[in-house]
């Protein structure tokens, strides 16, 4: 069982970790005029009803807030989210204050099925009207696992951070495969 174990931890490979989604927040030395960067933009959209904030319809996608602060949503990773806060930056002419990931999303495929009624030994908890079953791994920290072997971990700040709940929960998922006897 222990080498069995160990080739598929290694069919695991880390190559099929997949980066989705990086939420950051930034903030910028001065107020903006989101009149000015509407203007300027053909791709932005002034929300007024909400937040009086501007939607920057890029890749990746920029909320702007008057009072200086971005939300940056969208990026496949942090130093793609990095280079086109640079590049938005540059235009309005600003520079950044502060920086942070609040949120990184990662999205894997399992090589094999899991027992999601099984999981629920390990703490998983299952929805009833929900294909997957979720662990709460800390305050904002979740892994939802589905039945076909797709798992998604949200609520991370760093690749490293992902890496690590990833190494943990790996054989945890392998312990509650499906095994198909032909």
């Amino acid at each position: 069982m222990q080498n069995a174990f160990r080739v598929a931890h290694r069919e695991a490979n880390y190559s099929k970790m997949k980066i989705v989604n990086v939420v950051c927040t930034i903030t910028l030395s001065k107020r903006l005029s989101l009149y000015s960067i509407l203007t300027a933009n053909p791709d932005a959209k002034i929300c007024r009803r909400k937040l009086h904030m501007l939607v920057l319809k890029r890749s990746p996608t920029f909320l702007v807030f008057a009072s200086g602060k971005l939300v940056c949503t969208g990026a496949k990773s942090v130093a793609d989210a990095k280079r086109a806060i640079k590049k938005f930056v540059g235009e309005i002419k600003s520079r950044v204050t502060a920086f942070k990931v609040v949120n990184l999303v990662g999205s894997y495929r399992l090589p094999f099925t899991v027992n999601r009624i099984s999981l629920q030994t390990e703490g998983a908890w299952l929805h009833d009207h929900f294909a997957g079953s979720t662990f709460f791994m800390g305050p904002k920290k979740r892994l939802i696992v589905f039945t076909s072997g797709a798992v998604i971990i949200t609520g991370v700040q760093s690749e490293d951070e992902l890496l690590t709940l990833w190494n943990k929960m790996y054989p945890v998922l392998y312990k509650h495969r499906i095994s198909y006897h032909k």
